[in-house]
């Protein structure tokens, strides 16, 4: 399963291949990883190394990552990380086509299934596949003349497929595998006095279709949020500062649910990157990124599906919030009307005294 010879490529071997961009990926995986910590998770692998393609399914994305990974225990060390940047981006056809075949095995068969392979390609153009009449003609001739009807082993995927920046069987990997090496925005740079950044303001612009000044101005108000009153810098968004914002609308217990789902370590708190990632998701995000996100809020036990507990806990925590969220537009709209019927009642004395003092003068 996995890289085959690459999958345990050293690191002498991946320096070789990607020359002067080693450092670069070298860089990018310091950003994304913090210092206390060895390996990467999916978790982290679908936000920072593929967060970028919105319209990259989660599925699709564990399949990269564990195409990646050696272990089989669901993380990736830097070793593994550095072999999969350097196949995929400089190896050679042999090498790509094998990371690629082992990506689609997502059985660990041994081969390619016609009518499976075409269902991944599905998710990955989110259907549009299948109304492409020149995309159909392709995948048949991938398996016209195969050994076995309707199924590829990985030595004929390696003779047949092809790396033109066209092929659709390709063209998806070759994308993501361009994006690894993008080096990071200079604001990032700029920032990390303040702390160990993996936020990258042009992917985060270009995902949800925001000026990179938009995603700045979201850092900015972090800073300007977590200094404090006293004006001590501090390194995170506290739950409690969390709760004072959301608990407007939202039930104390559910927005410390929301709380934990946003960071990746909540009890550090939020981050910058999960600060600006969280609000850019929650207010551009789209419906299917936000569903994904709502989902594991319920998701409690983090397992990738919701038991009947969990759906039960929903349904009470949902139930509470719209109760919660009527009591407080009502109370609200009700001091709004009080407010505004004392503002009335003092211009209508105003003008009776004006009115008064007139007739008295005449």
């Amino acid at each position: 399963m996995g890289l085959s010879s690459s999958r345990h490529m050293t690191l002498k071997e991946s320096q070789s291949i990607l020359g002067p961009d080693y450092a670069a990926t070298a860089e990018g995986w310091r950003r994304i990883v913090p210092p206390s910590k060895t390996t990467m998770d999916l978790k982290t692998f679908q936000r920072y190394v593929v967060g970028s393609y919105e319209t990259m399914p989660p599925p699709i994305a564990g399949c990269i990552f564990n195409g990646f990974s050696s272990s089989g225990r669901g993380d990736l060390d830097f070793q593994d990380f550095v072999g999969g940047v350097a196949v995929l981006t400089r190896g050679n056809h042999e090498q790509r086509a094998r990371l690629l075949f082992n990506i689609y095995d997502t059985r660990n068969v041994g081969y390619l299934d016609k009518d499976r392979l075409g269902r991944f390609l599905s998710v990955v153009y989110d259907d549009k596949i299948r109304e492409n009449p020149g995309a159909m003609r392709m995948l048949a001739k991938l398996y016209s003349g195969v050994a076995r009807h309707g199924e590829l082993d990985v030595d004929e995927f390696v003779a047949r497929v092809v790396f033109d920046g066209r092929n659709l069987v390709t063209k998806w990997i070759q994308l993501v595998a361009a994006a690894f090496l993008e080096r990071p925005h200079p604001h990032v740079s700029a920032l990390e006095s303040f702390y160990n950044p993996s936020l990258d303001v042009q992917s985060l612009a270009r995902q949800y279709d925001a000026r990179p000044e938009q995603v700045m101005v979201l850092g900015q108000r972090f800073h300007a949020m977590v200094r404090g009153v006293e004006g001590r810098a501090a390194k995170t968004f506290s739950e409690s500062q969390w709760t004072a914002v959301a608990s407007k609308w939202v039930p104390e217990d559910l927005s410390q649910r929301i709380f934990e789902s946003g960071a990746d370590t909540p009890q550090r708190g939020w981050t910058v990157c999960d600060f600006t990632y969280n609000l850019m998701l929650f207010v551009r995000g789209s419906a299917k990124f936000r569903m994904q996100f709502v989902f594991s809020v319920f998701d409690l036990d983090q397992d990738g599906r919701l038991s009947e507990a969990e759906i039960e806990q929903m349904v009470v925590w949902m139930a509470r919030h719209h109760e919660y969220r009527s009591y407080r537009l009502s109370r609200e709209g009700a001091l709004e009307v009080a407010e505004a019927a004392k503002a009335a009642a003092r211009e209508a004395a105003a003008l009776q005294r004006q009115n008064s003092n007139a007739a008295d003068e005449a």
